[in-house]
């Protein structure tokens, strides 16, 4: 497979952008149960003071749970440009078999991490399928959650965790790369429960904690 060469800001960059990918937790690097700007900052460093206050309607100086479901366009908008290669995110991408809607198995095909609430989400008309008018900053989120990275420079694979060969990174093999992932990261990541990081779930959003390290 051919290399990528992704630095952190593109790890970020695609989380955000696309994503996930920022969640309050993965922001909130203080731990505190809100962003302050200068966390924001961390993944949207253009970010203007006025557009935080937008989003922080209680004037708190920091985003909660409540004001977060509001900051992802926010975010995308400020998202930093990725220096790596992109993953296509559009509805075209997703649609395999070309009949104008992405059904549940097409996108779990592209992010298996997806669930059926959050696909019905999107499907605001109940047909079964995301539209094109469906296909927006929410659905693009919930693809990436899931998107598994290729395998690219920079990037940490599973076999670089897994040191016993098991096929999964428990929390002590992830924590011996990267010693700062606490185990409710570990768990967003965990998709399935079971304990352990299997190939599908070596997304941007693993990346992203790895990259802490």
């Amino acid at each position: 497979m051919k290399k990528l060469a992704l630095t952190t800001a593109s790890i970020l960059a695609l989380t955000v952008a696309t994503a996930s990918a920022a969640t309050l937790v993965e922001l909130d690097s203080n731990a505190d149960g809100s962003a302050d700007i200068a966390e924001v900052r961390a993944v949207a460093p253009t970010l203007s003071q006025e557009e935080f206050n937008s989003i922080d309607a209680d004037g708190s100086n920091g985003w909660d749970d409540n004001e977060f479901g509001m900051a992802a366009d926010m975010l995308l908008k400020h998202a930093p440009a990725s220096s790596g290669a992109a993953v296509k995110l559009d509805l075209g991408s997703v649609d395999t078999n070309a009949n104008g809607s992405a059904d549940m198995g097409e996108v779990l095909a592209v992010s298996p991490t997806v669930n059926q609430d959050e696909f019905n989400m999107v499907d605001a008309d109940g047909s079964g399928g995301w539209e094109e008018p469906e296909f927006t900053t929410t659905a693009m989120m919930l693809l990436a959650k899931g998107q598994v990275m290729p395998e690219a420079e920079g990037l940490v694979s599973l076999g670089t965790l897994d040191s016993n060969g098991d096929g999964s990174a428990d929390i002590a093999e992830v924590k011996a790369v990267a010693p700062t992932i606490n185990q409710d990261e570990f768990n967003m990541v965990d998709a399935d429960g079971s304990a352990g990081w299997d190939p599908h779930e070596m997304t941007g959003q693993a990346q992203m904690f790895l990259a802490r390290k």
